[in-house]
């Protein structure tokens, strides 16, 4: 994430992006957001188990609050409205709901599925970018 946030005011400045990083950045931003949402459904999960720290439930919900705020600036960046990121945010929690019956006793299969490229997404978003970016055919 941190080449995303050092380019910015660069990727701010050009009129458009071609169709592939339009596709790159839209894939990224999508995960972004699904990346949030399974953070905050962990985080409401674990805030429900006596035995968790207070650190473990703070650090769900600033990691879920990181990736809403980068999904955003994405989403902003490729010229996406509001109504759309709330859409899809809306969306991809909804789908994490169904995916657990509404039960954190569930929660094992969003962790299955989730884990481990969320926490790619959060700590090397950059990687991720340039993955999607390698995949598209220059205009």
């Amino acid at each position: 994430m941190t080449v995303l946030l050092l380019c910015q005011p660069a990727l701010a400045q050009q009129a458009a992006f071609g169709t592939g990083e339009i596709r790159a950045l839209n894939n990224l931003q999508n995960e972004l957001l699904t990346c949030a949402n399974y953070f905050l459904l962990v985080q409401r999960c674990v805030m429900n188990t006596p035995t968790t720290p207070p650190e473990t439930v703070v650090g769900y919900s600033r990691a879920a609050d990181a990736l809403i705020q980068r999904g955003w600036m994405v989403g902003k960046m490729i010229e996406m409205t509001e109504d759309a990121m709330q859409s899809r945010m809306k969306a991809e929690g909804a789908a994490m709901m169904t995916l657990v019956n509404g039960n954190c006793v569930n929660i094992a299969s969003a962790m299955t599925r989730y884990s481990e490229r969320c926490l790619t997404v959060s700590n090397e978003g950059d990687k991720v970018l340039a993955d999607y970016l390698s995949k598209e055919q220059p205009d």
